[in-house]
C-alpha cells in the first residue's frame, strides 16, 4: 500500500522517544535511544506499532 500525501492515516500518529545517557566521564559517552511510534491505518483492523531502539558509544581520547 502506497501512502498518498498521508491519506492512508486515519486518526493521530504518536511518537514516544526516551533517551537514557551516561555522562560520569569526561572521555566516555554511552546512550541508550528507544523510540515507539503508533500509525492508525486506513484498510488494516489493528494500528500499526513498531519499536526501535540504538545504542551510542563515544570515546575520547
Amino acid at each position: 500500500m502506497v501512502s498518498n500525501g498521508g491519506d492512508d492515516i486515519t486518526g493521530r500518529a504518536q511518537s514516544f522517544l526516551l533517551n537514557v545517557s551516561y555522562t560520569g566521564r569526561q572521555e566516555l559517552g554511552l546512550g541508550l535511544d528507544i523510540k515507539h511510534q503508533r500509525l492508525p491505518m486506513r484498510g488494516f483492523d489493528d494500528t500499526i506499532a513498531f519499536t526501535s531502539a540504538i545504542i551510542t558509544m563515544q570515546y575520547y581520547f
